[in-house]
């Protein structure tokens, strides 16, 4: 019922687009204070919803760094209790999480060993 209150229409929403929504549980995680994505509008901002899904592989992202806002695919690094989310480009031969204002804030460095803890949010839910 609080996540009703907060959300307003968010539960019916997003049961439409995820008939199963219950399973997906795990995937859906709150996006802590401090966490907030600019540069996209609306923005992603703190105490909202994402779903996560698991990237099969390395990341394709050739195609994505000429896009910008929505058009662009979102991600977010997990390390343990620690989430970002941003836009994914590479430096050389390592891959580099843009957080912050239009992608353009702290750069994260994303080793090998760590692309198991990139997923694509393929759904948001910010609270009103």
């Amino acid at each position: 019922m609080a996540l009703r209150k907060e959300f307003v229409e968010w539960p019916m929403l997003l049961s439409l687009r995820f008939p199963q929504l219950r399973s997906l549980d795990e995937r859906v995680v709150r996006l802590p204070h401090g966490s907030a994505l600019q540069g996209i509008d609306p923005p992603i901002s703190p105490g909202s919803l994402i779903l996560l899904e698991e990237i099969p592989g390395i990341p394709e992202i050739e195609s994505d760094t000429t896009k910008t806002g929505w058009s662009r695919r979102v991600y977010a690094l997990r390390k343990g209790a620690d989430l970002r989310c941003g836009y994914l480009d590479r430096n050389d031969n390592q891959y580099v999480l843009l957080a912050g204002a239009h992608g353009a804030g702290e750069a994260i460095s994303v080793h090998q060993d760590e692309l198991s803890q990139l997923s694509y949010i393929i759904g948001v839910a910010v609270p009103v």
